[in-house]
This record gives C-alpha cells, structure tokens and sequence, in this order.
C-alpha cells in the first residue's frame, strides 16, 4: 500500500514538472511576439564602437580631414583633441541608451542665449535640433559620430562666446583698455559639465557677474516680449513750446508712450498737458540721457521715436561690451557710466554713493579702462592736455584773448609757475 502511494506521488511531481515547463515556454513565445513588452527592451547604442570611432578619427590625421566638423582651425582641432583625450575618447553626448539628457540640456541652453542677445542659430541650433529627432532611430556611428563632434563644437563656440565675447575680433576701438580677466579654458569647463555641474548652471556661471549685465538682459527680454505698437510718429503739434493745459489728441498718444516707457503717468487718456505728464516727460529724459527739463525738443522727441530693434541693438551691444571687460569685481569698486555721465560707489552689489561726473564729448571720447585706486586727491591741479590745447584753448585764446581762460577757469603760468599773459600764448610757444 504504502508503495503503491510513492508510486503516485512520483507521478503527480513528473506531471507537475511538464506543466510548469510548458508554461515557461507559452511566456517565452508570448513575450517574443507582443509589442507591448518590446518597447521596454531598448535597443542599444554600441558606445565602445562610438568611443573606438573617436580614437580613431582624432588620432589621424587622414581622418580628421573627412569631418566636416574640422573646417575650423588647427587650434581648435587641438582643442577637441585634448578634451577627448582627457575623455578617454568617450562621447559626451552620447550614451548606450541613445541621446544623454545633457544633449538636451545643451540645446535648451542654446535657445535661451537669445535672451543674451547672442542668435541661437550662429551655435547651429535649429540644424542640431532637427538631426536629434532622427539620431537615435538612424543608429549609423558615423553619423552619430558626427553629431557627437558638432555638439561639442557648439558647446566650445557658445561658452567661449559668453564668456570672451562673440565680436571681440571686431574691437578696433583704441580708447577701449579694459581686458577681460577670464582664464576661460573650453576643455576644463566642458569636462566639469561631464563630472558634475548641469549645462544650464555652467553657462549661468560664465554669465559676466556684474549688475549692469543683469540690467541689460532684463530690459532686453522686456523689449524682446513687448508687444507695444505706441507710436509718435507723425505726430506734429508736440514742440518744445507747449505749456500746461495745451490741448490736443496727440497729447493722449505722448501720454500711452510715456507710462510704457517709465510707468508714469497714470492718466493715458487725457489729452490736457498737465504736471502729472511733465514728471513722465523728465523721466523719460533722464532715463535716456536728455537733459531733464519737461519739453518735447528735438532730441526727446527722436527718443521717443526710436523703435523696438533700435532699443534691442543698444541693449545688446552693452550686454557684448560686457563680455569684454573682467568678469569679477572685487568690492568695494568704483563704477563710471560714461553716457549716464554718473558715478556709482558700489560695496557688496549696493550703490552706497552717487554722483555726477564729466566726460567726454563724441569727438574726444573718455577712454574706458579698469584700475585699481591707490589715492584719492581732493582739488587736484589739472594740467589742459597737449590735444586739448591745440583743438580747444589756442584757437579759444585767438578769438578772446584772456577773457577765454577766465571764462574756462584757466591759468597760463611758465615752468617756474609764474603768470603768463595769454596775449603771448600761440600754437608754437604753448
């Protein structure tokens, strides 16, 4: 009886083992034929074959040649060669499950340097953006290869670009000797993206550090989304004789214009010419560099003209000159707005003191530098310069005789500091 029973059991645990094996194999088939399953299995990218491909390309010359990549200089060949091989050849923007979200990140990141005035399309974005919506379904490496280079070229224009600025080239300007103190090495900062910091933190850290700059890119991108159409032009019955409660329609269109500009004033219906609009008026001015005086003369009435592209060009050009200059400034520090014509004392970011300053004129521009302050002196002689001189204060004495140096607060003295009289003074003696 009792074998009679093993017998049995022996049976039921053959069975049981035929069926789960027949189950194994019904998954197996089942798995292999449903698409659903098949979505979560990606397909591989060989990443030892693209980082092979890599070594090889930037090892040969012979190779270098065929990628389009390389129309560049040596310079920049040398510079992508030492970043990968300080890679170890392998791709940055590439992994074995297809495009690294840095890919992404970077061409997000591109995007947004319209709002540094810098165009997205010099950093080849919308040809990046389109090649990376077929990269992963191509899977050819020497394409993927391509794009992997491209990327990385964009990555070294557009940081370089930030951080040195992308005109530099075209600074012929011999009044301007500030210099950039960025020790900017593309390669070290492509590879601290690739060890730890996000793309988007990168670039906003080589962003120049200077409160004008964040002025700028805020005003641009005010400009760059206004949809504003106030416009004065036409308008003809606005001169610099108009008195408070002149009226006319025109006044109401100055007034829509003024409260755009700088907020003020409230009122954008009325089309009386009263204080409220006159404290707009001078707002404006001040704000654009005009004398603040309420009148609508012929240099506030041309910038109340200027347009959108006209303000997007002045902005963009400061946020440029920006990039040239140093990057970081050691606080406490002294701050010249040429065409502002002010001073600003700045400590930790905060204007602490304010005042006005004389410049240059267009023809004799203030040189713009950077220096470190060693003393201050308090009244300081001032000796007229050679230039000056010659432009200004011999044809001054030819026309006026002495009275023009009392007018300028001017003294002649010899080199023993006693007085001269300014009959005697001409272009050869001076």
């Amino acid at each position: 009886m009792k074998l009679q029973n093993h017998y049995k059991l022996l049976i039921f645990l053959i069975a049981l083992i035929a069926l789960q094996e027949s189950c194994n194999n019904a998954s197996s088939s089942t798995e292999e034929s449903n698409p659903i399953t098949s979505i979560f299995t990606p397909d591989k990218f060989d990443a030892d074959g693209i980082q092979s491909k890599l070594k090889t390309i930037l090892e040969s010359p012979d190779a270098i040649s065929n990628v389009t990549f390389f129309n560049q200089t040596d310079s920049n060949i040398k510079l992508v060669q030492d970043f990968y091989i300080s890679n170890e050849y392998k791709p940055v923007w590439i992994h074995e499950d297809g495009l690294s979200a840095r890919s992404k990140q970077l061409l997000q990141t591109i995007d947004s340097l319209q709002y540094d005035a810098m165009n997205p399309e010099d950093y080849h974005f919308s040809n990046l953006s389109n090649r990376i919506k077929n990269i992963e379904s191509e899977k050819n490496i020497d394409s993927i290869v391509q794009f992997e280079l491209d990327m990385t070229k964009t990555f070294f224009s557009a940081t370089s670009d930030l951080v040195l600025g992308s005109k530099r080239k075209l600074n012929t300007n011999k009044e301007w000797k500030n210099k950039n103190d960025t020790m900017f090495n593309a390669s070290m900062v492509l590879k601290s993206c690739v060890d730890s910091i996000s793309v988007s933190d990168l670039f906003e850290k080589l962003r120049p550090n200077h409160p004008w700059y964040k002025k700028f890119k805020e005003e641009y991108c005010k400009q760059l989304n206004s949809t504003s159409s106030i416009s004065v032009v036409g308008i003809t019955d606005l001169h610099d004789s108009i008195g408070l409660g002149f009226s006319s329609p025109s006044v109401a269109i100055l007034r829509k214009k003024i409260h755009h500009e700088v907020g003020i004033p409230t009122d954008t219906v009325s089309i009386i010419w009263s204080e409220d609009l006159l404290e707009g008026v001078k707002k404006f001015q001040f704000k654009n560099q005009i004398k603040a005086t309420g009148k609508i003369d012929t240099t506030t009435l041309k910038a109340l003209t200027n347009d959108k592209d006209d303000k997007l060009k002045k902005l963009a050009l400061n946020m440029e000159r920006m990039r040239w200059m140093r990057h970081e400034f050691k606080q406490p520090y002294i701050w010249v707005n040429v065409p502002k014509m002010e001073l600003d004392y700045y400590d930790k970011d905060s204007v602490e003191f304010n005042m006005r300053v004389v410049v240059g004129r267009t023809s004799r521009p203030t040189p713009t530098l950077d220096a470190k302050i060693e003393n201050i002196v308090f009244s300081p002689p001032w000796n007229v310069p050679e230039t000056i001189m010659k432009e200004e204060v011999i044809p001054g004495i030819s026309r006026r005789g002495g009275s023009y140096l009392s007018r300028r607060g001017l003294k002649a003295t010899d080199s023993r500091g006693r007085a001269v009289n300014p009959s005697v003074i001409n272009a050869k003696n001076f």
